[in-house]
């Protein structure tokens, strides 16, 4: 029968005996870093909401600069084009 020191020389019996370590730790730990952990979720949800803000606020802003640019463009652009009369296209024509 394997004693204990020929478990923990192989792969499975260190990763085993780790993952006991690093449960019980957390068992431990869990009602220190309990109050900690909330405030990082409340901060990050804090930070989300914030950027939300600021990308609504940047589309807003780059909705007005687009309708302003429109505006302008439709200004400056003449009608469609008349169609020529007979007499411009005959004389438009070399022999």
């Amino acid at each position: 029968m394997a004693n204990l020191s020929d478990l923990l020389k192989t792969d499975l019996g260190k990763g085993v005996a780790i993952g006991l370590g690093l449960g019980s730790l957390a068992l431990a730990l869990a009602p220190v870093l309990r109050p900690a952990a909330k405030n990082a979720v409340r901060s990050g949800l804090l930070l989300m909401d914030k950027g939300r803000e600021w990308v609504v606020e940047a589309c807003d802003s780059i909705e007005d600069i687009v309708a302003g640019v429109r505006a302008n463009v439709s200004e400056e652009q003449p009608g469609p084009p008349e169609p020529p009369t007979a007499a411009e296209a005959e004389g438009g024509r070399h022999a």
